[in-house]
């Protein structure tokens, strides 16, 4: 839903920022980078975390385990079982925000803006 709200917003400002010269400008060009700003910090974060978690993983795989009494052994099973399923902040439940994510909805954003602007040419 947050993606979804994104791509809009920015699309409709996109298209607002082209057309209008006003005293608004100013206004909407604030709304318009906070709104980025906030979504890349949310993307970068989860990156982040996500990165991290993979290497929590990999730390505790790369232990001498065998050494250790099997009451740890079972703890370390446990925690590699965790860290194979995706970690990273969510959105809406649906889907990892990462990085990624972040540039296809840029991407997708300009898309509709120039489909918009198009569209809206030609009437």
């Amino acid at each position: 839903m947050d993606t979804l709200f994104c791509v809009i917003f920015w699309s409709l400002n996109m298209f607002y920022l082209s057309k209008k010269l006003d005293p608004n400008l100013l206004n909407v060009m604030i709304i318009f980078l906070l709104t980025l700003v906030q979504t890349f910090g949310y993307s970068y974060l989860g990156t982040e975390l996500a990165e991290e978690a993979e290497a929590v993983g990999k730390a505790i795989y790369d232990l001498p385990w065998y050494e250790h009494s099997v009451e740890l052994q079972r703890f370390y099973r446990l925690m590699i079982q965790r860290t194979q399923r995706p970690t990273g902040i969510t959105g809406a439940k649906f889907f990892i925000v990462q990085l990624t994510t972040f540039a296809s909805v840029v991407q997708m954003s300009y898309s509709y803006y120039l489909v918009l602007r198009d569209v809206l040419n030609k009437l």
